[in-house]
């Protein structure tokens, strides 16, 4: 067996919180790349745990759910309701909350007469969902979650049983002599052909296994989980301290074996959630070893969203994560090295964050400033481009614009040899009304936040709510019940990209619409103000979510609709960032030249 990457965390909270954090990482990649995603369950507790999770705050609003298809990965020969039924307890803890569309939930029908009927079904249902030849090659599945048992088996591939053995088929129906029961389970064919493949191992009962998988002898037959090897996907194991206590020569994300590695603190730190990345560097550049997602409002302070990220990336013998530099972008305006956080009631220091983490070296930055840094670490693959423009690859000036929780803006200024990033707080600024509708929208925000209204309040999550509400207010058009009910569960902003989408209601498209417009303008404006003839870089998590709308003409029109400089404006290339790492990439970067 290939070896994997390991995070070894504290208790079965903690790989619950982790396995959460993935779930929602690889579905923000997947949505923003192929527009959905589809993920694999298993059964257990920690499984359970994570998906408990995933039904509350921040997952529960940030994820796009309309995206995401839940296939199994086994299944017994159960009735949906059974007690042990895997799809049961997806219910139960995730998908009953979520109350998503059967067309995007895949369930294996365990109570079919005909288990080997009911496994060709579910080949055909996976093909069909996946848009593939049912007879052809597997499809690549976006993450599969697994759990390990204590003889060595996952998913229903149990020790000597048929299915284990070499197969063209995805899904098939397994008796298990021990249980003295059939089952039905996904094959190691289609389950090797996955992007991502993680492990959840939890308590003291999996540790004499799971070392046996991981560092033990290639014995399959008697460890089927020693089978599960990506052909071209990351194997990754989520394990707590009382599962992992055996382990000792696998190279584990604990591993601080080699003296040459220096360890490196990168943050994303917004008003709605605060991303953390632990990165290795070696010779060969960084290497994020483990990451966290943390609700900014469920903590008092930074310092004590670090202690707990670092207290569960703790080393194989327990000692604590010594970080050699740290960089985090705090969403505010960095003064002397300290921030007050615009939509947090936190104030942070560098010389505080130094101190109390003992850190030697740390960098606060506006968190589009990192983001910027960030940028120019993405690859071909990792953009969308909206204009190529005549400049493209041309050295030069490039703006960021990024629409998320907020608005955020910075310049990345060539100085001859190197791009230099330049903090602004431009998002703050007086939004400036182009026509009558946009005239209507100022006055209808004045009446609420006094005579300054600022770009924010309309190019981001909330900002395009306060569109929404006012194109409602001014159209007359009802709001439908069904509408109102997702608007007032659901984070809005998403809603409205949501509908506006996909043209089901006409004033989250015309909502959509407008944002795309008011945001090529303010793009072109940030252009303008750094003649940005090495391009326009569009970040944030709007942006990915709305590109069909983005693509449709109104943000470039307005983009380049600049008067005696529209001809510039057509020269310059425009792109939008795909990975929602970006600032996290820029903050490493930046922390590793401290």
């Amino acid at each position: 067996m290939a070896k994997a990457r390991i995070r070894r965390l504290n208790d079965p909270e903690a790989v619950g919180e982790a396995a959460a954090d993935e779930f929602a990482r690889c579905a923000e990649k997947a949505i923003a790349e192929r527009g959905i995603f589809r993920v694999v369950l298993s059964g257990g507790s920690t499984l359970r745990r994570m998906l408990e999770i995933l039904a509350r705050s921040p997952h529960r609003e940030s994820i796009a759910w309309s995206g995401v298809h839940f296939l199994w990965g086994d299944e017994g020969a159960v009735p949906p309701d059974h007690p042990d039924s895997n799809y049961r307890m997806a219910c139960e803890s995730l998908l009953d909350e979520l109350g998503l569309p059967s067309v995007q939930v895949h369930r294996l029908a365990g109570e079919s007469d005909d288990l080997d009927d009911a496994a060709h079904a579910y080949q055909r249902a996976i093909a069909q969902a996946c848009d593939t030849d049912p007879e052809g090659d597997p499809p690549a599945l976006d993450l599969v979650f697994l759990g390990i048992g204590e003889d060595g088996h996952t998913a229903s591939l149990f020790p000597h049983t048929s299915a284990l053995s070499p197969s063209r088929r995805w899904v098939v129906s397994n008796f298990v002599p021990r249980l003295d029961a059939p089952r039905l389970t996904l094959t190691l064919r289609i389950l090797n052909a996955a992007r991502h493949v993680v492990f959840l191992a939890t308590g003291e009962e999996k540790a004499e296994v799971l070392s046996a998988i991981v560092e033990g002898p290639f014995v399959p037959d008697e460890y089927p989980a020693q089978l599960v090897d990506p052909e071209q996907g990351e194997l990754c194991w989520l394990v707590d301290r009382a599962a992992a206590r055996g382990l000792a020569g696998c190279e584990a994300e604990d591993d601080h074996s080699a003296g040459s590695m220096r360890s490196i603190l990168a943050g994303d730190i917004g008003g709605t959630k605060t991303v953390l990345g632990l990165y290795e560097e070696t010779d060969a550049g960084l290497t994020l070893r483990c990451e966290g997602v943390f609700a900014s409002a469920d903590y008092t302070s930074l310092e004590t969203i670090i202690e707990r990220f670092l207290r569960d990336s703790a080393t194989s013998d327990g000692g604590a994560v010594q970080v050699d530099s740290a960089c985090l972008g705090v969403a505010g305006a960095v003064i002397d090295g300290a921030a007050d956080l615009t939509n947090l009631s936190w104030r942070v220091s560098e010389e505080k964050l130094s101190s109390h983490h003992q850190i030697p070296h740390v960098k606060l930055q506006n968190d589009l400033e990192a983001c910027a840094y960030g940028m120019l670490e993405l690859e071909a693959h990792e953009l969308d481009v909206l204009q190529a423009g005549e400049h493209a690859g041309r050295r030069g000036n490039i703006a960021v614009i990024a629409a998320g929780t907020g608005l955020g803006q910075a310049m990345l200024i060539w100085d001859g040899e190197k791009h230099v990033a330049i903090a602004t707080e431009g998002g703050h600024g007086g939004f400036a009304p182009r026509d009558d509708e946009e005239i209507g929208l100022l006055q209808f925000l004045q009446r609420e936040f006094g005579s300054h209204v600022s770009y924010e309040r309309v190019l981001s999550g909330p900002g395009l709510y306060n569109l929404y509400r006012y194109l409602r207010e001014v159209s007359g058009v009802v709001e439908p019940v069904w509408l109102y009910e997702r608007l007032q569960n659901e984070d809005p902003s998403g809603v409205i990209s949501e509908v506006g989408n996909d043209g089901l209601d006409p004033v989250c498209t015309r909502a959509a619409q407008r944002f795309a417009s008011i945001y090529g303008s303010e793009a072109g404006n940030m252009a303008l103000r750094c003649m940005a003839l090495g391009g326009v870089m569009i970040g944030g998590g709007i942006a990915p979510k709305m590109l069909p709308v983005l693509k449709n003409g109104s943000f470039l029109e307005s983009f380049t609709n600049k008067g005696r400089f529209s001809e510039v404006l057509r020269g310059i290339e425009v792109s939008v960032a795909l990975d929602p790492r970006t600032p996290l990439r820029g903050a490493a970067e930046v922390a590793r030249r401290l």
